[in-house]
Formats: C-alpha cells, structure tokens, sequence
C-alpha cells in the first residue's frame, strides 16, 4: 500500500470459501517505539479465522515515528497509513458497498487506531485491547481519547482488571462518557494483566470477543 511515508507490505489472512468474507479487519499493533510490531497481531489474526467466512485479516508494520517526534506530531504519520490502508482494503475488497472495515488496536495502537475511526469513511467500527487510557498514558495519548470517546460508531473496550496503565473505574467512566455518542461497550478479563492479554495465551479469548461482538 502506498503511503505519503513509503509502502507498506501488507499480510492478508483469510480461509478460502465459496463466499468472500464481507468485512476485513485491520489490525494496529502496539506502538513501535514502545517494543511493538506486527507480529504482536499475527496470532489474533489466526484465531479470528476460526469462524469461516466471518471476515478476512489484515496484518502490516507501521513506519513509526520516533517517540519524541511522535508525540510531538500527535502519531500523525501512524494514524494516515492505517486511514491509507482502510481505504485500499476498502476499494479492493468493498465490493463497492459503503463501509467494509473493522479495525482492531492494541495497546497504544489503539489511540491510532482510534484516532483514524473517524478519518476514514470505510471503518463501521473499533475494537480495542488495552486501550492506554490511564494517566500517565495521557501524557502520549490523552491527544487521541476525544476521537475515539465522541465518535457514533460501534466501540468495544477488552480489557484485563489488572491493567497496569487503566483501571477499571477509568475505563468504565471512559465507556459511559463514549456512550453519549453511540455504541460503546467494554469487556474485563479477570485476573489479567496489560501485557497478559496482549500475549498469544489469551488470543483465541480476545478474538472470540471480537467475534461475538
């Protein structure tokens, strides 16, 4: 996919079928500068593909920007390759209908990810995991939460009791405000951490939530 910052090589992950899944989801991993990459959202991808049909997967790496520079630009150039990359998976695999696309961040890809929900006329919806609302997470991100929070479409929120960047309250008084504005809905897994759940021993649990969502 052509970007204003460069091609990105995007993995397609999909079961083969009679009938073409009618929604993709494209995945946002974890910030760069921050130890994430792709590969944080290949074994999600794979459990998603557990109910034939469903939905195709999109995996890329994002060309991060440096931490400082990052924050400083309010993750701009993170947040218009994913609104580029909606948009071609929107075009080639729409069928020319209006709106194909789920994104599904993680960790401070969701922020990105949340602040390109709006952006991009293709995405119906967002789910998150771990979404770093929680203070000292602001400080990178707080920038982003008022997309996300006021935005009318459908959100889910899946995140461990144990986070160690949200608490539950913040989270909960985070889904009661986003909900003024339309669906927004949270999920707690119990006796979980942050990095727990971004780990491969709690992607099939994740992905059935996006799932029955």
């Amino acid at each position: 996919v052509e970007t204003r910052t460069g091609t990105l090589r995007v993995s397609q992950w999909e079961v083969p079928s009679e009938t073409p899944p009618k929604i993709t989801v494209v995945t946002v991993h974890p910030w760069a500068p921050l130890g994430g990459g792709e590969h944080n959202c290949v074994g999600l991808a794979k459990e998603l593909l557990s109910e034939p049909g469903l939905a195709r997967i999109l995996t890329f790496q994002l060309c991060s920007s440096s931490m400082v520079w990052g924050v400083c630009t309010n993750h701009g150039e993170e947040i218009q390759q994913i609104v580029d990359v909606c948009n071609w998976a929107d075009q080639l695999f729409g069928d020319g209908r209006k709106g194909s696309v789920i994104l599904l961040g993680s960790s401070a890809g969701a922020p990105q990810a949340g602040a390109a929900l709006d952006a991009c006329d293709a995405v119906v919806g967002l789910a998150c995991v771990g979404y770093t609302f929680g203070r000292f997470a602001s400080i990178a991100f707080g920038r982003h939460f008022k997309n996300v929070l006021n935005s009318p479409k459908p959100r889910l929120f899946i995140m461990g009791d144990k986070d160690e960047f949200t608490t539950v309250e913040q989270l909960a008084e985070r889904v009661e405000y986003g909900s003024r504005s339309g669906a927004c809905e949270s999920i707690i897994v119990p006796r979980c951490g942050h990095f727990e759940l971004e780990s491969p021993a709690y992607d099939r649990q994740v992905a059935q939530y996006v799932i029955d969502w």
